[in-house]
C-alpha cells in the first residue's frame, strides 16, 4: 500500500473518530483557497496543505460529556474538545512510523495562537449564514451548532465542504426570532443589542436567564436543538463573559 493511500486511510479513521465523539461538523479546507479568499487569515500554505474545521451540532456533543461525567469541570466542553483533539493527533496523524507521520498543528484552542477567524471560516465551509440573532445559522442545524477546534495538516486534500445554499433567513416569514425576544434586542443593524440582551438576562425572575427565547423560536434546525441542560451551561458561560467583558471595559 503506497503513502498517500495510507495516509487517506488514516485521515478518514480519525475522522470517524472524531464523529463517533460529537464533533459531527468536520470540514477539511484547502489553505491555498482560503489564502486566497479571506486575507484575515494568513496561514504557511507550503508547510500546511490542508485546514480541519471542526464542530458540534445539536445535542451530540454533550451527551458524550455527560458519559464522561465532565459537567462538573469548570470548562467541560473545552476540557473534553481538548483531550480528543489530542487523542486524534495522536492516534491518527503521528503514526507507528516516522514516514507515516502527518504533519499538523492544532491552530485553536491554543493559548499561544493568534485570533482565528472561525465565522469566516465556517462559511468558506457551508456551514453558516447570517441570521437577526448575530449567530451563525447553519442550513440544517439552524442557530444550534458551534465551532470546536482548527486543526492544519501537512498533505493537501481535496476539499470536503458543504455545497453553497441560500440563507433560510431570506424566506422566512413573520421573523419569529425577532418577534419572540421579550426586549426588541433582535433584528437591529448590529443583529443583537448585547447591551439590551443581557440587561434582561439579569433581572430577576426573567425568563431569559434561563434560554434564549429568540433562538429557541427559530424554526431552522428544530430537531438539532440543545438539551436543557446544555442550554445552561452555555447561557451561564455567556453571563460570565459579558460581565467579564464589562469589568475589562
Amino acid at each position: 500500500m503506497n503513502q498517500v493511500a495510507t495516509r487517506d486511510q488514516q485521515l478518514d479513521a480519525g475522522l470517524t473518530f472524531l464523529k463517533e465523539r460529537g464533533f459531527n461538523l468536520l470540514a477539511l479546507l484547502s489553505t491555498q483557497a482560503l489564502s486566497e479568499q479571506l486575507p484575515q487569515f494568513s496561514v504557511d500554505h507550503e508547510r500546511f496543505g490542508s485546514l480541519l474545521l471542526l464542530g458540534s451540532a445539536g445535542p451530540d456533543l454533550w451527551k458524550q460529556i455527560d458519559g464522561e461525567d465532565l459537567r462538573h469541570r469548570t470548562h467541560p466542553v473545552d476540557t473534553y474538545t481538548q483531550g480528543t483533539v489530542r487523542a486524534f493527533c495522536s492516534q491518527y496523524l503521528g503514526a507507528n512510523s516516522p514516514e507515516d507521520d502527518i504533519d499538523h498543528l492544532v491552530a485553536w484552542p491554543n493559548e499561544s495562537a493568534r485570533e482565528i477567524p472561525l465565522m469566516a471560516l465556517g462559511t468558506y465551509a457551508g456551514w453558516q449564514h447570517t441570521s437577526p440573532l448575530g449567530l451563525g445559522l447553519h442550513p440544517v442545524h439552524g442557530l444550534w451548532f458551534a465551532y470546536r477546534a482548527v486543526v492544519l495538516l501537512g498533505p493537501q486534500w481535496p476539499e470536503r465542504k458543504l455545497a453553497a445554499s441560500e440563507n433560510p433567513c431570506d424566506s422566512c416569514t413573520g421573523q419569529p426570532c425577532v418577534q419572540a425576544c421579550p426586549v426588541g434586542a433582535v433584528g437591529g443593524a448590529n443583529g443583537l443589542d448585547l447591551e439590551v440582551c443581557f440587561q434582561e438576562r439579569q433581572r430577576d425572575g426573567a425568563v431569559c436567564g434561563r434560554l434564549c427565547l429568540a433562538r429557541t423560536a427559530c424554526p431552522v434546525g428544530a430537531n438539532s436543538r440543545y438539551s436543557i441542560n446544555q442550554v445552561a451551561h452555555h447561557h451561564r458561560f455567556a453571563l460570565l463573559a459579558w460581565k467579564k467583558y464589562q469589568s475589562d471595559r
